[in-house]
């Protein structure tokens, strides 16, 4: 089921989230592959790393609690979150779901206002 989702996520994405490559598209795809992953079959990282030619589990985790959080900050890549999603659910976005993802994003917008307010400080 990892290569099916790997490929749902390429192709979703238009590459190959296996090529070396820390371009946006890449960085994201790796890390909405690494989500996916871990929300619906909870995946080893060593696992995940090695389905996309990496050869540590650390750079999953920055994916899975760095990345992905800002990614979605991205509505370009929150959409074809929530499409690979649906697409792996095999159905429509449940209320739960919506929370989960609203969620995540009030954690990234407080992350992102205490960054804010620490470079405030020091000036």
């Amino acid at each position: 089921m990892l290569k099916k989702i790997k490929g749902y996520v390429d192709s979703e994405l238009g590459i190959n989230i296996s090529k070396r490559s820390n371009k946006e598209a890449y960085t994201f795809g790796r890390a909405i592959f690494y989500e996916l992953c871990n929300e619906y079959y909870k995946t080893p990282t060593q696992t995940m790393a090695e389905m996309v030619g990496l050869k540590s589990h650390a750079a999953v985790l920055n994916g899975i609690n760095e990345t992905f959080p800002y990614a979605m900050s991205f509505p370009e890549y929150k959409d074809k979150y929530n499409r690979l999603r649906s697409l792996i659910s095999g159905k429509t976005r449940e209320p739960y779901e919506t929370i989960k993802l609203l969620e995540q994003e009030v954690k990234m917008l407080r992350e992102e206002v205490n960054r804010l307010r620490e470079l405030e400080f020091t000036k």
